[in-house]
């Protein structure tokens, strides 16, 4: 940004770019109190509250002659501490829409795969975490975890010249909303869910374990397996024996929570199996590819973000770790659940109708559905 021509906001598209060049002449300050910053925030931003009667100087001390973007959750807060920074001839601008415009941007990559006719994409959602994933063979593609969004993956098989024939759901999510059934209507592709997760609704094809989906001509398989534990009906993505889209079942830095349903001890006892088998039968090596990244995960890395099964099963302690006290860890680290999540499950089950003025809010919140190991 020009220290002569600052604009009052920034729009997170415009808040990409300077991150992406390292942001050396920007500061990015977080306005709101402590605890919503420790709770969710961007990465690289300091914290100093409008609250603060030393607002004005802690930002000037902290800025050192840069200019300065202002952060809060919507951008009401962000707008006013520019007023008030401006005021006292500090150049600042506000982020639009503050966290939750920022959740609006996406970011994508490519994992590398031995079969050149096949790929594979990563796109990350900022703020939430997220991650949805496009495999593509022969002119066709199977969009998974697709969030509400659902112009991103338009816009990506249309660049690419591909159909979207298939839609998965891995499982249902209780912190965003599910963009799988409108993409699925809005292409007419084929939507793919495990029926054990109780949908209000019929309109799509059950995931088995064991299941394939094929696209392209060469009839690329992409295999089911059923990876109970987050929830009933999860469900894991092997593409070929180089990867596994897992869902919320395991991530990098983490676990999927188990008790964000009824009967929680005998959804860990599920997720310890689950894990255990996953780490016996797979390739040590196989890429492991999740819906959600943990806090501070690099999401505008230009390379993909995965890991192999040998590497998260050893920090997790799958195997190493008996039944008994992984339970005990697991649920006794649970974290704050994620905020509105019982209504989410509804939109996503079919019970309830979603308010698209209310998708913003009701997604409002940082990533909620791992456990990390730091925390055991």
């Amino acid at each position: 940004m020009n220290s002569d021509q600052v604009s009052a906001e920034v729009s997170p598209l415009q808040l990409k770019s300077i991150l992406e060049g390292g942001h050396s002449g920007v500061v990015l300050v977080d306005v709101r109190e402590n605890v919503e910053f420790e709770d969710w925030s961007i990465e690289g931003s300091v914290n100093i509250p409008l609250s603060k009667i030393d607002f004005v100087q802690r930002v000037r001390d902290c800025a050192a002659g840069r200019n300065v973007l202002t952060i809060c959750t919507q951008g009401t807060r962000s707008m006013f501490a520019i007023k008030t920074l401006r005021e006292e001839g500090i150049e600042a601008s506000s982020l639009s829409g503050g966290l939750v415009g920022w959740g609006k941007v996406y970011t994508r990559t490519a994992v590398p795969l031995r079969d050149s006719e096949t790929t594979l994409l990563q796109i990350r959602r900022m703020s939430k975490g997220c991650a949805s994933y496009i495999i593509a063979s022969g002119g066709e593609c199977v969009v998974v975890d697709p969030s509400s969004k659902i112009d991103e993956y338009l816009s990506i098989a249309k660049n690419d010249n591909c159909e979207i024939t298939h839609v998965v759901d891995t499982h249902k999510h209780a912190d965003h909303i599910s963009g799988a059934r409108t993409l699925s209507k809005e292409t007419g592709a084929a939507l793919h869910l495990n029926v054990l997760d109780s949908y209000r609704f019929t309109d799509f094809e059950q995931l088995q374990d064991g299941g394939r989906i094929s696209i392209g001509n060469k009839g690329v398989a992409i295999t089911a397996m059923h990876t109970p534990g987050h929830t009933k009906g999860s469900t894991s993505l092997q593409v070929s024996d180089e990867a596994v889209l897992v869902g919320d079942t395991m991530f990098l830095d983490g676990i999927g929570r188990p008790d964000l349903h009824e009967a929680q001890t005998e959804y860990a006892i599920r997720l310890y199996e689950t894990c255990c088998r996953m780490a016996l039968c797979l390739n040590p090596g196989i890429k492991i590819l999740p819906a959600h990244f943990a806090p501070g995960a690099q999401l505008l890395s230009p390379l993909a973000l995965t890991a192999p099964l040998s590497e998260i099963a050893q920090k997790n302690g799958f195997g190493s770790r008996s039944q008994e006290k992984f339970l005990k860890l697991l649920l006794h680290h649970t974290p704050a659940k994620p905020p509105n999540y019982q209504t989410i499950l509804k939109i996503n089950s079919g019970e309830a109708l979603l308010d698209l003025t209310d998708a913003d809010l009701l997604e409002e919140g940082p990533n909620r559905c791992l456990i990390q190991p730091s925390l055991f």
